[in-house]
């Protein structure tokens, strides 16, 4: 690509920005300064490498436009999200790759492309798997981008959020009497050239503004909660705060806060692909003659000619392990618990991890409904109910343990008959009608 763009076209005052307000500002002084623009001639090796173990890695450094900038000058680093397109195009299309890490540091960019961006990662991550990893900053524009993934990871000192919209009107109307200028606009439609910069801002076209930064702000919004299982309203509360990763994990912007390995080895088991740690404990035999061989350092190519049928066998272990944690999840899951499996699955969790999110989950509902309960008519849950065995007696005035001693109950059950919790959870409700009975809220 090869562009050139004016620094007027960036600082005129109806281009809407999500974008880290520092940088913004740091832009604005860079146009103040007379920084002139330059052409760029930036290639998709900038964004784009594929590696020899199947994945791909598609940077995302500093702010996010379409086209070369004055950016250039100022940042020395900036992404043109054409070709960030261009580059998960590339990625998808290759048979090699078999999912895509996006290593973002950036405090966003213009709104223009920005979606589009977001919304093509999202397709992209339907096909193969795309997740994402910071050791910097992902905000605003960024984060829509990011949002859009299936996983992020982040270091401790990361910032993420900045999640809004700005627009920015320069009044040069004051510089314009010193210097002697008087411009004259002829056009048709008071919308045409409202909030120009040649006059104060106006209360209609302030008005008119915000207008368009609250459209772009809702759909911003509202695309972030569709992709992290959020709701408007917990993103908007936030107020388009930044935030340290561990606090971001804490208001569900991050799945993980961790290094680059750790992001670039979650992504390879879940697509299926062990790491050498793993191929030592697994497949001993196989790393040992590699070390024989004088094979350290080669490639998945190179493996796969000397050890065809134990290199088969290792990718096939590892897609077997992927199965069986989304059969362990599917298992482990209570009615009613869809949306809250698919997210599990989506992240990546462990087994044992998503077993306890779901039982937690499970026993807050059955708080609640227990709850509604109490507060209305309890009929024969109260103590004196009519039921003569000890246990039932004991459940009565202990319902909100109902679910934690079936819970144990079950775990015993699945520890000793070696059978998926869900189906041990059944045999402790059919073993215990009388706490069964309390955990339906009957």
């Amino acid at each position: 690509m090869n562009q050139k763009l004016s620094v007027s076209d960036f600082a005129k005052s109806d281009r809407l920005w999500a974008i880290y307000p520092q940088a913004l500002d740091a832009a604005l002084k860079a146009i103040d300064a007379d920084l002139l623009p330059r052409t760029t001639d930036q290639v998709i090796d900038n964004y784009l490498q594929i590696n020899a173990d199947g994945l791909a890695v598609v940077r995302i450094f500093g702010p996010m436009l379409r086209g070369a900038s004055p950016y250039d000058l100022l940042f020395g680093d900036v992404t043109d999200m054409d070709l960030v397109t261009k580059a998960l195009e590339n990625a998808v299309e290759s048979e090699t790759v078999r999912g895509i890490l996006l290593h973002i540091d950036s405090p966003g960019g213009t709104v223009d492309g920005t979606k589009e961006l977001a919304d093509f990662v999202a397709m992209v991550n339907e096909v193969k798997p795309v997740q994402v990893f910071s050791d910097g900053m992902i905000a605003s524009a960024a984060f829509w981008v990011a949002s859009a993934a299936e996983r992020i990871t982040s270091t401790e000192t990361a910032q993420i959020g900045s999640i809004g919209v700005v627009a920015m009107h320069v009044d040069e109307s004051e510089l314009d009497k010193k210097i002697g200028i008087k411009r004259t606009y002829v056009y048709n439609g008071k919308f045409k050239r409202i909030a120009n910069d040649a006059e104060p801002l106006s209360e209609e076209a302030r008005k008119y503004l915000q207008e368009r930064v609250d459209a772009i702000y809702d759909i911003f919004v509202n695309d972030v909660a569709e992709h992290r299982g959020m709701s408007s309203e917990k993103i908007i509360g936030q107020e388009s705060k930044v935030y340290l990763s561990k606090a971001a994990q804490a208001e569900g912007l991050v799945d993980e806060v961790s290094s680059f390995n750790a992001a670039y080895t979650s992504l390879l088991r879940r697509v299926g692909i062990m790491n050498k740690a793993e191929l030592k404990s697994d497949f001993g035999d196989l790393y040992s003659e590699v070390l024989s061989e004088g094979m350290v350092g080669a490639t998945k190519e190179d493996l796969e000619k000397a050890h065809a049928d134990k290199v088969k066998e290792w990718m096939e272990a590892g897609g077997k392990a992927e199965r069986e944690r989304i059969s362990d999840i599917q298992d482990s899951a209570f009615d009613g618990q869809e949306k809250l499996v698919a997210k599990l699955i989506k992240d990546g969790v462990t087994a044992d991890e998503a077993r306890k999110q779901l039982i937690a989950d499970q026993k807050a509902k059955t708080q609640e409904a227990l709850d509604e309960i109490e507060k209305g008519d309890t009929g024969d849950l109260g103590a004196g109910s009519g039921d003569d065995d000890t246990e039932a007696e004991v459940t009565a005035d202990s319902k909100k343990d109902a679910g934690d001693k079936l819970d144990g109950i079950a775990n015993d059950i699945r520890k000793a008959e070696g059978i998926p919790y869900s189906e041990a959870f059944q045999k402790a409700r059919a073993q215990n009608p009388a706490l069964a009975k309390v955990y339906d809220g009957k």
